[in-house]
């Protein structure tokens, strides 16, 4: 154009760098830890890129739009466009010129397109092949940052892996800690029962060597002194029964001694696992102490330099310093939003992870409540059974002495029964003799009849000495 200056390639840079603004150390830290990369030539950015013996400042600069470029790479979108005032941000499609100085530029100075410098590449671009390339650019910035998003994933995939490699392995290892100390435990009740059955059946054998001994000592006792019999049998029978109260007790002992060290054992592993509990909601507490501050000094941190870049771009630009304290303002807050969304799912992460583990505590305790009832249950079936072999050595007893009773009314029966015996015979013998005499008493009286009423008079007394004499016969039968 007529009355317009050429302005130089190489020095294009330089009049760009003093239109937009530095990127401030906060943001170039910022872009750095998220990884971001400038949109153009896709490479990072770092602390090395504020250039402090640069008279221009940073070599990173920042759009009215919020995004990042390398002032070279800014320079190359500004060369492409058809006229500088309708340069667009690559990212967002945002105009470059928010003041209006791109077009200033453009009207004042003319582009030289130095061959030499600019690699021979074509400038000047028609708006429709500009938006093409600022389409290219923006699709290898996206396909760099998917092929990122997807490489983070990947890393994320393979610590959570991790993370639950090493859960199972410790969930293993507390599995087979529990089996260990479940198996020590049922091979030490096995040990006690099979103690318990051996003294049981010692116990046994010598009861019944005792009550075979008892048994022939009473029998010979019987032999010899029949009318002392009942007070042995009571002594045998008391001294039994204490030698039985005396083996009751000592396995009620053994027992309350078992349990008692099963108790110790169960109350260990409680105490055990709320010390882990606590250590691990210690832990958890102290780590979101150290996240608290952490936040806490980022904001402090942010607040001062967000506070110098302010009075750095009030003492140049009034208007502009409303402008950008306002966007600074948005950023800010969309930060402070992103940090705190950020600051939320850890939280969520962590407290789900401190949930689970709560859980699988639950489960834990669940398992040893589970243990501790069938070992209950074991108990009562051995008291029960003790009790049942209680009643049956009871039963046994009184089947014994019912046995002794049986034996003795049989005894008895025979006795009676010889007595029996005998007093039939003598019945029969009495009944012989009495028909006997009777049958002679009546041949003589037929004999007599005759001898008159005198006669008559003695044979009513003879009559009534007969039963007298039978009268006296019954009386000594």
């Amino acid at each position: 154009m007529e009355g317009q200056q050429e302005l130089p390639a190489f020095q294009l840079t330089s009049r760009i760098a003093s239109i937009f603004h530095d990127a401030s150390n906060e943001d170039i830290e910022k872009a750095s830890a998220e990884e971001e990369v400038c949109s153009v030539c896709l490479d990072g950015f770092d602390r090395q890129d504020v250039d402090s013996d640069n008279s221009n400042g940073s070599t990173v600069k920042k759009t009215r739009c919020g995004h990042l470029f390398h002032v070279n790479c800014l320079c190359e979108v500004v060369k492409r466009a058809r006229l500088a005032g309708a340069s667009k941000c690559p990212m967002c499609r945002e105009p470059l010129d928010g003041n209006g100085q791109l077009k200033l530029l453009s009207e004042e100075y003319l582009i030289s397109d130095d061959r030499e410098h600019i690699d021979n590449q074509e400038y000047n671009y028609e708006e429709e092949e500009y938006d093409r390339w600022l389409d290219e650019l923006h699709d290898e910035y996206a396909d760099m940052m998917e092929q990122q998003r997807l490489q983070d994933e990947d890393d994320e995939e393979l610590a959570r892996q991790e993370y639950e490699d090493a859960m199972e392995q410790q969930r293993l290892h507390d599995e087979d800690d529990e089996e260990l100390t479940r198996q020590e435990y049922e091979d030490a009740m096995e040990l006690a029962r099979q103690e318990y059955e051996d003294a049981m059946e010692q116990q046994r054998l010598q009861d019944e060597d005792d009550e075979e001994l008892a048994r022939q000592e009473y029998e010979d006792e019987m032999e010899q002194q029949r009318l002392h019999d009942e007070d042995d049998e009571e002594l045998a029978r008391q001294e039994y029964e204490d030698a039985m109260e005396q083996q009751r007790l000592q396995d009620e002992d053994d027992e309350e001694l078992a349990r008692q060290e099963y108790e110790d054992m169960m109350e260990q592993q409680r105490l055990q696992d709320e010390d882990d509990e606590e250590l691990a909601r210690q832990e958890y507490e102290d780590m979101m102490g150290q996240q608290r501050l952490q936040d806490e000094d980022d904001e402090e941190l942010a607040r001062q330099e967000y506070e110098d870049a302010m009075e750095q771009q009030r003492l140049h630009d009034e208007h502009d310093e409303e402008l950008a304290r306002q966007e600074q303002e948005y950023e800010d807050a969309m930060e402070q939003q992103r940090l705190q969304d950020e600051h939320d799912e850890e939280l969520a992460r962590q407290e789900q992870e401190y949930e689970d583990e709560m859980e699988q505590q639950r489960l834990h305790d669940e398992h040893d409540e589970e243990l501790a009832r069938q070992e209950q249950e074991y108990e009562d079936a051995m008291e029960q059974q003790r009790l049942q072999d209680e009643h049956d050595e009871e039963l046994a007893r009184q089947e014994q002495e019912y046995e002794d009773e049986m034996e003795q009314q049989r005894l008895h029966d025979e006795h009676d029964e010889e007595l029996m015996g005998q007093h039939e015979e003598h019945e029969q013998l009495y009944e012989d003799a009495a028909e006997l005499d009777l049958q002679e008493y009546e041949d003589e009286m037929e004999q007599q009849f005759d001898y008159g009423d005198d006669e008559e008079f003695g044979l009513e007394d003879d009559e009534d000495e007969m039963e007298q004499q039978y009268s006296d016969d019954d009386e000594c039968y």
